[in-house]
């Protein structure tokens, strides 16, 4: 059940996962921010990310608190450049995944403030690590 929140992953050269992603065309963000809070929490993810079809949400594990894992940042998705919107949840993973993957080329990958935020807590790790969806995509679309 968690992992439904988890769309993709970055995954540091020892393995680790240092970002988790959730790219999710619903107006609600709020069950999925808790569900992303939860996998982060259980797999010791620092970072989470949910792209969501008008906003982008930034969490960070704080490492003190009641939640440790806190939203530090929310962007209107107007913001990231390039990110082509979608209606299809698989074709949008897709366009988030490739957004993402813009991040290692070292495109203008958001206006501010959101372009801060992602090179403060994101980019450092996309630029290390590797991108990849979290699981197949067909599959997890089916259900």
């Amino acid at each position: 059940m968690l992992g439904n929140a988890v769309d993709i992953v970055v995954t540091s050269p020892w393995g680790d996962t240092d970002v988790v992603v959730g790219a999710k065309l619903t107006r609600d963000l709020d069950a999925t921010t808790a569900q992303l809070r939860d996998y982060m929490r259980l797999i010791g993810a620092p970072v989470g990310l949910i792209v969501g079809r008008n906003t982008i949400r930034l969490l960070r594990e704080m490492y003190h608190g009641d939640p440790s894992i806190k939203v530090i940042g929310e962007f209107p998705i107007g913001l990231a450049r390039g990110l082509v919107p979608s209606n299809d949840p698989v074709e949008y993973e897709d366009h988030v995944q490739q957004w993402l993957e813009s991040f290692q080329d070292g495109q203008e990958i958001a206006d501010e403030p959101l372009r801060s935020a992602l090179r403060e807590h994101v980019v450092p790790a996309i630029e290390n690590g590797t991108v990849r969806a979290a699981g197949p995509r067909g599959q997890r679309a089916a259900h």
